[in-house]
């Protein structure tokens, strides 16, 4: 090989310890090269032997470089990363996001069974390919990291080493470290820096294992662990879970981009659709055509919706991290579960929900679930569960954080409240569990007697109902004294599509999503009453169900509607007045800005057909805070 003639050369020329070190790093990217060409071999050896033999080569290069290592210490500023290809330095990011995220899943797996022979050869096909990529673009710190890290993992895949305990804590740290580096790098776009913490890294990667007994591995699906080739990743290239080679990566300005033009699109549509020139005057074959573009343009907007929805995979293999380190550092036996991790939400989601489902996850560990001893006295199994799953439910996404822990103290929470002066003891007596267990959620509330470091119940988690709102969701929760608590949060599928019924009020105009509605009727003068303090109410389906009025909402200062939208939450039904319904549509969101007053029952506006603005309605929280007002007097004050 190359490598190898060009490694002799550089040898040669070594005439004594100071041109070591300036040969060092050269010596070291082939080096890199020369086990790239090795693992790249394995793949296709056809014999034990020939495994055998390259298997061989590849420790003689790992007994060589760390003897080289200790020259290639950097002695100067990391240089900008300006003189490299945009485009493969971008790639390189990706891929070593992506392949960082698959590792520490990988780490997780194992530590529930170190026997599993094919995630250790996962973990170490992206340490390699990180580390072989890194040195193409002489990226240092982030090849040294990677490489130590790779040694031991070499160790692993040889049976000289448990991956588990203070091994998998020294993978998971080197992870952490890259991907900090890469962070770094992804901002700043100048190479990074050697981390303050990195040689104590290193040792705990080249310490890692030792006098732990070796587990007996169990063979992967298919006995090919051998890492990818190093040469650098073209964009476009199949995910390391397998994704087709047929997929291709786009720029994610260029996407939204494309989805807001869609959205342009459908309006532009619409507007053309609602021109009284079309509706009226226009021939049968124009009217046939303008049926058949708005045909297509649904289409390619249901395709375009498609492009930002992203599985909450990601999202779930982060807490499950969480969870590994709460757990340990709170000295707590702890089983995470998780169901429904394909379920998509829309991209811009993602984010926003991530850190409102880390605090919780902290939360249930610190506080929900006990001790191991304390739930052996309660006659429970020594570790707690800890279940985060996922579903669609119409056009809505539910994600329900499960624990069997000790639950929500109705008694503390109420004496709370009355110590802050919430509410008065004589209000306490009566309140329902569901707006007890809501008082969390109020900043600075919580029952905790002390505010740990990992978190406290209630502390921060007005920043999590803050979050949820943002998204147009709710959170509920549901809890039982001793046996575990259970919050469950919906959200829509998406932020930027409404399909909804276009209503009248007034003379303004009021978009309700189609999904909230049961029924829309006309109800007769002896269906609507009123029953004591509760406001009114409507008959529906053999039972009384409250309704109000919107053209309050808009201030129109009209009489009420005759008609009656029957809308349900998930939590009952609630009717809702109206002057007229106009139709069922399709609309693009658009956010009210910064100058109009965030009013949370409107999720945000859309143009509609005749170039006027529509705004959309938030049911949920719109009869969420209907509920909590108890009347519809209180509620439209």
């Amino acid at each position: 090989m190359t490598e190898h003639v060009e490694i002799e050369e550089l040898l040669f020329e070594v005439a004594d310890l100071r041109e070591a070190h300036a040969k060092a790093p050269a010596i070291l990217r082939c080096l890199d090269g020369a086990e790239s060409q090795l693992m790249a071999a394995m793949n296709v050896a056809g014999t034990a032997a020939c495994r055998g033999l390259i298997d061989a080569a590849l420790r003689l290069l790992q007994v060589a470089r760390p003897e080289i290592e200790v020259e290639a210490a950097p002695v100067a500023a990391p240089p900008p990363a300006d003189d490299l290809d945009p485009e493969l330095l971008d790639s390189f990011l990706n891929e070593s996001i992506e392949y960082l995220a698959e590792a520490e899943s990988s780490v997780l797996r194992l530590e529930a069974d170190p026997r599993l022979k094919d995630a250790i050869d996962q973990i170490f096909r992206a340490f390699h390919t990180v580390k072989g990529t890194a040195a193409f673009l002489e990226l240092d710190s982030i090849t040294e990291v990677a490489h130590r890290s790779e040694n031991l993992l070499s160790r692993a895949r040889n049976g000289e080493v448990v991956l588990a305990g203070g091994a998998a804590s020294a993978v998971l740290s080197a992870i952490d470290v890259l991907k900090a580096l890469v962070g770094e790098l992804k901002t700043t776009r100048c190479r990074p820096g050697r981390p303050a913490n990195l040689a104590q890294l290193l040792a705990a990667l080249d310490s890692a294992g030792e006098g732990a007994v070796p587990p007996r591995l169990e063979p992967a699906a298919a006995e090919q662990a051998v890492a990818p080739s190093a040469a650098p990743v073209a964009a476009g290239s199949a995910h390391a879970d397998g994704e087709s080679a047929d997929s291709v990566r786009v720029r994610v300005d260029r996407l939204d981009r494309l989805i807001d033009g869609v959205g342009e699109l459908v309006i532009a549509q619409s507007m053309v659709a609602a021109d009284p020139s079309v509706g009226k005057e226009a021939s049968r074959e124009l009217l046939k055509k303008v049926a058949h573009a708005g045909k297509i343009v649904r289409e390619l907007q249901d395709l375009a919706m498609s492009l930002r929805m992203v599985p909450l995979r990601a999202t779930f293999q982060k807490l499950a991290r969480v969870v590994r380190d709460a757990s340990r550092k709170l000295g707590k036996h702890v089983q995470f579960v998780t169901e429904g991790s394909e379920t998509e939400i829309d991209r811009g989601m993602v984010d926003v929900i991530g850190d409102p489902l880390v605090h919780m996850v902290r939360n249930a560990c610190d506080h929900g679930l006990e001790t191991s001893a304390q739930r052996l006295a309660a006659g429970k199994s020594s570790a707690g569960t800890l279940t985060v799953r996922s579903h669609q439910s119409a056009e809505s996404v539910v994600i329900e954080l499960i624990d069997d822990g000790r639950g929500l103290d109705r008694e503390k929470i109420l004496a709370r409240a009355v110590k802050q002066e919430l509410i008065t003891a004589d209000q306490a007596a009566g309140l329902p569990d569901a707006d007890v267990y809501r008082m969390i959620f109020l900043p600075g509330f919580s029952t905790s007697e002390k505010v740990t470091d990992m978190s406290g119940r209630g502390v921060g988690m007005d920043v999590v109902r803050r979050a949820v709102e943002s998204l147009s969701g709710r959170i509920e929760i549901d809890s039982t004294l001793g046996q575990g608590t259970t919050f469950r949060i919906r959200l829509p599928l998406t932020l930027a599509i409404t399909d909804g019924m276009l209503v009248r009020v007034g003379d303004q105009r009021f978009i309700i999503p189609t999904v909230s509605i049961a029924m829309s009727m006309r109800p007769a003068p002896d269906q609507l009453f009123s029953v004591g303090g509760a406001g009114r109410m409507v008959a529906f389906r053999g039972r009384t169900i409250p309704v109000f009025r919107l053209s309050d909402l808009s201030k129109s200062g009209d009489e009420p509607g005759s008609l009656a939208v029957v809308l349900n939450d998930g939590d009952g039904h609630t009717a809702v007045l109206v002057d007229e319904i106009l139709g069922k549509q399709q609309v693009v969101t658009k956010t009210l800005g910064d100058g109009i007053p965030a009013t949370r029952w409107i999720a945000g506006g859309a143009i509609l057909g005749d170039g006027r603005v529509g705004l959309i309605i938030d049911p949920s929280n719109l009869l969420a805070r209907f509920r909590e007002s108890g009347s519809e007097t209180t509620f439209l004050r």
